[in-house]
């Protein structure tokens, strides 16, 4: 669920910014984020269980860095 609904915001985003970007394929921006493998919330947590942990719990101090072409 949590997964969905960060792609469907990430898409609109783009859509309505004018931006290419939500795929990774050529001619499309390239903007990650890193987490933390140690943050105690993400801890034994695998495939989208990262996410929901992430974005349900972890919130920005899970971060460890953010990579974007601008």
């Amino acid at each position: 669920m949590v997964k969905h609904c960060l792609t469907t915001t990430l898409m609109g985003g783009a859509l309505a910014g004018g931006r290419r970007n939500g795929r990774i394929e050529a001619w499309y921006r390239a903007d990650f984020i890193l987490l933390d493998q140690n943050y105690p919330v993400l801890l034994h947590r695998t495939g989208d269980a990262w996410l929901d942990g992430w974005v349900l719990t972890g919130g920005a101090n899970a971060v460890a860095g953010v990579y974007n072409e601008d």
